[in-house]
């Protein structure tokens, strides 16, 4: 049986919607960036640039 979550919106209302699963994640735009953002974080490593 599915679930369906209620969501108070800034209104005052409720928003019905339904459980999203680990699919409503994989977006391949996003691994892309993460993959620029890694080529990035170890470029700047070698020159000595460290973002804790």
């Amino acid at each position: 049986m599915d679930r369906v979550m209620l969501h108070r919106n800034p209104m005052g209302g409720l928003v019905v919607c339904d459980p999203v699963g680990p699919d409503y994640l994989d977006d391949p735009d996003r691994e892309v960036a993460v993959g620029a953002g890694v080529r990035l974080v170890n470029v700047l490593l070698r020159f000595g640039v460290n973002l804790e």
